[in-house]
């Protein structure tokens, strides 16, 4: 099984280092199977049009996560004509500037940088986003911020349909 080091700093395609407020955390990545987080390895233009000078919080859906997204959805998002839903997807996981598990509160609203509402809650002391749990916080990039979470957002206007 192949394995990368991935530090997030490869999601978001060559940009500079930032100083770290907590202790930098390696994540390690699959990339013999899809995921989130391969996904974006393999398509850095979807950082493209984000500002270079900005630092991000990237909540990176886990590999379980991924493989339990709804299956029409999965197994699209690899074709090319649906490329500018799979961007909206990845942009939907992406907030503008570093936001560690300790300054995420519940009710407060971020937004995406696709544009879209993110809600935090806290439920039996498990931070969440959406509906989703964060499972693995605060792994740190290059650029900002990687929270691991336990399913995959959708946007609601997110359309597969050929």
């Amino acid at each position: 099984m192949i394995k990368i080091l991935a530090v997030a700093a490869l999601m978001l395609a060559g940009t500079a280092g930032v100083e770290a407020q907590e202790p930098p955390r390696e994540h390690a990545v699959d990339v013999s199977k899809p995921s989130f987080i391969n996904i974006m390895l393999r398509r850095p233009q979807i950082f493209d049009e984000l500002p270079k000078d900005q630092n991000y919080t990237i909540f990176a859906p886990t590999e379980e996560a991924f493989s339990q997204l709804n299956p029409e959805i999965r197994d699209k998002i690899f074709e090319p004509e649906f490329a500018g839903q799979l961007e909206k997807l990845m942009h939907y996981h992406i907030i503008v500037g570093e936001h560690y598990v300790k300054d995420l509160t519940s009710g407060m609203v971020l937004k995406s940088v696709e544009g879209k509402d993110l809600v935090i809650t806290e439920k039996d002391g498990q931070i969440m986003i959406n509906e989703a749990s964060i499972v693995d916080p605060d792994g740190i990039s290059g650029k900002g911020v990687v929270h691991q979470i336990d399913r995959v957002l959708v946007p609601d206007d997110l359309n597969f349909e050929d």
